[in-house]
């Protein structure tokens, strides 16, 4: 029999229960009865007897009505739905009419049953089904409308039965070809299916049949860290394969449902990203959900770091990694990059079962990292499941693509736009018929998403207190270019037309040469922003990449960079002290991230607001936003780096008259500043020349004040030639420093500092820290979690006070 969602089709049959007041299980009877008619055992107990999709063994007795009998053969069986003292059970052999005598156990650990009004919903539609002879009229009108590769879309033309022929997601469905797939997402009146076996045949017009929830399918549990595995759990490695094939690891479902409100807990702790943005900034909780929007120039490689990094921020913690590869080939290629990582030692690598990337194998993947993630999490333990999203947005548009062929919106909501026919042309009948297509397309999509990236959360002690944070990449589509889905799409389009032989042919003859150039796989091409838009809607914060995280420089490539858009990054639903560690939290990094926020350029100085009249040079600390990929920082390094940066922007900001006056002149002499390079790197370090030389003679404000040997040392400084120091010397015996500065200020605004050039200054003042005799013992105080509030406290201020450049007694302290 195939059963989903009340569907059809096999022996059906009512069953009753007697009451029972002992805690043994029900035993019920049942006489014979007519055929295609569901089977539910009643209890007088108000507990869930069993949960949807447990397999339940019915004994089959002699024929004749009301017999009990002897059980003389088994007859297998599944729970679907559940009522408050009801269940509904099907089973899995075609018999007409039968006695039965069934024994339910214990609801199974893990086992999450649905809500009362909706089983009883759903055994009305199994009764409505078998009644009105859907099961037929399904196999007539519902059927494979489209393929790609392991990708296929089903539609069913039956508007008034499409909720009850359409399986859910996580289903089973077997195409009359015999081919066999799991439905991934769900459409109007149509749902999109991936094949179990990539190369089953598996053609258009065929029919389907949903069966059986028993059929999910199920990833076994690695037993080790390390490791690539299919679907199935299977390592990929010759030598684990070979071990793992007569193993009893223990397995998990697919398609689990999620952990309802009552289970979930508020997220109390960090998830240590290793990113100073990130954990200054934009904190990540353990259970959150975030997606990461990178920009369109993002390569696969540049992807794989940016992974890695959170990956090896998670070294010497407990955190289970487990990471979604749509081939083999990205499988190995990102085990070989954390090869020599601690954090590999939990690490698990889920990946599709070809050398090139398919859509459906790619989301079957997700879906079964998804699984071993949320295994993990009822242990107890705390998860980080990985993914990238653009293979959601793919097997989604296609499904979208053949609602809006057959036009099925329009059927499924007839009779909406009937109601608003109704209205007349000045009530708004087209901008309401409107908002409503868009809001339902809106609605399913945001179902679709919500299936898969809302699974993130904490849930409560009293179910083992684990958490399964969720970190969804997004790389940005690039309009100029077009993936292989969408010219072959286009090819499709091209070739249905009626226009000049000629003309058709010279037009496909280019398409073809372009599917040509495209590399192996799909030809991957990102994600537009109105889908990363609902993606982030679902979700609960996102992080958004400048374009200058993966921009090349004048000299050639460079390491990927955590630039993020503070103004537009954000983490919803959290405070500072639940989702930041310890120190960055006692700092208070979250204040100063909307000073950054409220700036007017990154050349701008900001106002502290707080009375006091300080003021910030933004520079340092968009500085720290300049972190390269694989750059992993400890939460003892985030505190010095942040104290480091916070020290700069205060002497910045009262030796910007001095640097914007230094900057004049050499603007007025030619000192080159046109190449940017140059420009970046000639304004920070006259920035760091005006600090250095007002920390030495704090009263000096100006160049006049400083004298001879105030220029003698920015020429020192700045390595200038000798051409381009007697041309600044010159310059400044006119005695036109001043007026030079009104004269250039539009030019000034434009110079900003080079922020890679302040990060890695940054860096080498972080590692002077870390010698013992300057702040080494201190900073791993800092790092041990023994530390009382009070005691942290004292240790930052004693780290602000040695950044600062105070002669301190350390070991003492």
């Amino acid at each position: 029999w195939t059963l989903s969602h009340g569907r059809f089709v096999g022996s059906m049959m009512w069953l009753a229960a007697p009451s029972s007041s002992s805690n043994r299980p029900a035993t019920a009877f049942a006489g014979s009865v007519a055929s295609q008619r569901p089977l539910v055992v009643a209890s007088a107990l108000p507990t869930p007897l069993l949960a949807p999709g447990s397999p339940i063994a019915a004994a089959a007795a002699d024929e004749g009505a009301g017999d009990v009998g002897s059980a003389s053969s088994g007859l297998p069986a599944a729970c679907w739905a559940l009522g408050s003292t009801a269940l509904l059970l099907v089973g899995r052999r075609h018999r007409s009419t039968c006695n039965t005598s069934w024994r339910g156990g214990r609801c199974p650990p893990g086992a999450r049953a649905a809500s009362t009004a909706r089983r009883a919903s759903a055994a009305q539609q199994f009764r409505d089904l078998a009644d009105e002879g859907i099961a037929e009229e399904a196999v007539e009108y519902s059927k494979v409308a489209r393929r790609v590769d392991d990708l296929v879309i089903c539609v069913t033309e039956i508007p008034e039965k499409g909720d009850i022929l359409l399986p859910n997601v996580g289903d089973t469905v077997q195409f009359s070809g015999g081919a066999v797939g799991h439905c991934i997402a769900l459409g109007d009146l149509s749902f999109a299916a991936a094949l179990s076996d990539p190369e089953a045949a598996c053609e258009l017009g065929e029919g389907y049949r949903i069966l059986p929830m028993s059929y999910r399918p199920l990833v076994a549990r690695p037993e080790q860290g390390g490791l690539l595995v299919d679907q199935s759990g299977t390592p990929w490695n010759a030598e684990s394969r070979q071990a793992a094939e007569d193993d009893t690891r223990s397995r998990v479902p697919w398609f689990q449902e999620m952990v309802g409100l009552i289970r979930r807990e508020r997220i109390n702790s960090p998830l240590h990203s290793g990113v100073i943005g990130l954990d200054a900034f934009v904190p990540i909780g353990r259970g959150q959900s975030m997606v990461m929007r990178m920009p369109a120039a993002t390569s696969d490689d540049d992807f794989r770091e940016f992974m890695a990094h959170i990956i090896e921020a998670q070294s010497g913690d407990t955190t289970e990694v487990i990471v979604a590869a749509s081939s083999v080939v990205d499988g190995l290629k990102f085990q070989e990059r954390l090869a020599n990582c601690e954090a590999t030692k939990r690490l698990t690598i889920v990946s599709g079962r070809g050398d090139k990337p398919r859509i459906g194998e790619a989301v079957l993947a997700m879906n079964a990292a998804c699984a071993l993630a949320e295994a993990a999490r009822d242990d107890g333990k705390d998860a980080l499941l990985i993914v990238d999203v653009e293979h959601l947005y793919r097997a989604y548009s296609v499904l979208t693509e053949v609602v809006a062929e057959r036009e099925l919106s329009e059927r499924t909501s007839r009779a909406l736009n009937e109601e608003i026919d109704e209205m007349s042309f000045e009530q708004g009948r087209e901008m309401w018929k409107f908002l409503a297509h868009k809001n339902a397309a809106t609605a399913r999509r945001r179902t679709f998403l919500g299936c898969f990236l809302q699974r993130a959360c904490r849930v409560c002690d009293e179910r083992g207190g684990g958490s399964l944070t969720l970190l969804a990449f997004a790389r940005l589509k690039d309009s100029n270019k077009i993936g292989r889905l969408e010219l072959q799409a286009k090819l499709k389009h091209l070739q249905s037309m009626t226009l000049d032989e000629t003309l058709k042919a010279k037009a496909i003859s280019k398409i073809e040469e372009q599917l040509a150039n495209l590399p192996e796989g799909l030809g991957l091409t990102g994600v537009p922003d109105d889908f990363i838009e609902e993606v982030k809607a679902v979700t609960d914060g996102h992080v958004v990449f400048l374009e200058a995280a993966v921009a090349s420089s004048d000299s050639g490539p460079q390491k990927p960079r955590w630039c993020l858009d503070v103004q537009e990054s954000v983490a919803r639903g959290i405070t500072s002290h639940s989702v930041q560690n310890r120190p960055l939290d006692k700092l208070k990094s979250l204040f100063y991230k909307v000073f950054l926020m409220s700036r007017e350029g990154d050349n701008s100085v900001i106002d502290i607001g707080d009375g006091s009249g300080r003021q910030l040079d933004s520079g340092p600390l968009l500085a720290l936003l300049q972190q390269p990929a694989g750059d992993v920082l400890y939460p003892e390094d985030e505190a010095a780096l942040l104290l480091l940066a916070m020290d700069d922007a205060v002497r910045g900001a009262a030796a910007r008259p001095l640097a914007d006056q230094a900057l004049a002149l050499l603007t007025r002499a030619k000192v080159r500043g046109d190449d940017g390079e140059d420009s970046g790197r000639l304004t920070l370090e006259c920035r760091t020349w005006a600090v250095e030389s007002m920390r030495q003679q704090p009263q000096a404000k100006s160049l006049e004040e400083l004298g001879e040997a105030g220029l003698d040392s920015l020429c020192s400084t700045l390595d200038l030639r000798p051409l381009e120091r007697k041309r600044v010397l010159a310059v400044a015996s006119d005695g036109e420093t001043v007026a030079v500065r009104a004269d250039t200020e539009a030019e000034m605004q434009a110079k900003v500092e080079d922020p890679r050039a302040r990060y890695t200054s940054l860096r080498e003042r972080l590692a002077y820290l870390h010698q013992p005799e300057v702040a080494g013992e201190l900073l791993e105080a800092i790092s041990e979690g023994s530390l009382t509030d009070t005691q942290l406290q004292q240790a930052l201020d004693l780290l602000e006070r040695t950044v600062k450049g105070e002669e301190l007694n350390l070991s003492a302290a």
